[in-house]
């Protein structure tokens, strides 16, 4: 009975240690775009409990394309209890990618908590550390699209000055 007491007393105690954030798409996060073109990720990050300070934004995957660029966790921020920051990361497809390819893979936001305000004078990183290296996780992927599939502008206008020109002729008869 003791051990069960103490159990519950740990569990109870873990949970108020526990990372409590989440991170919810703002924007597609399957995208199908052509070779060359740039991606704009955007999340927004809730902290729910304690001091949440995020380390670091990242695409993950075993068959990348591009190039990924953190645009949130560049700065130091701090996320309190109850506080949402829109987190953006930025994917540059290779201009040599080829049609078809599927890239899937992970946002995966680090982050550590603690339970007083970094920016606190009397925070002491020694006892207020709570966890280091939390992941929060949102499945993505990036489909190559070929560039047959895209209509240019000037084809598009050609054809429209041409079907301008038919009914022109047409209503002249």
């Amino acid at each position: 009975m003791r051990l069960l007491l103490r159990l519950c007393t740990l569990a109870v105690g873990l949970a108020a240690i526990l990372p409590a954030a989440s991170m919810v798409a703002t924007s597609p996060v399957d995208f199908t775009v052509p070779p060359g073109a740039t991606i704009l990720w955007t999340m927004d990050v809730t902290n729910d409990a304690n001091y949440m300070v995020p380390s670091s934004l990242n695409y993950v995957t075993a068959s990348g394309v591009g190039t990924f660029t953190d645009l949130f966790a560049i700065a130091f921020l701090v996320l309190g209890p109850g506080d949402t920051a829109p987190a953006v990361g930025q994917y540059d497809v290779d201009a040599a990618a080829t049609p078809g390819f599927v890239s899937t893979g992970q946002l995966v936001l680090s982050y550590d908590l603690f339970s007083v305000d970094p920016n606190d004078p009397l925070f002491d990183p020694g006892t207020d550390a709570l966890s280091f290296g939390n992941l929060l996780a949102l499945d993505a992927s990036v489909t190559i699209q070929d560039a047959g599939e895209i209509p240019e502008p000037a084809t598009l206008g050609l054809l429209g000055v041409g079907l301008a020109g038919l009914l022109l002729a047409y209503r002249r008869r």
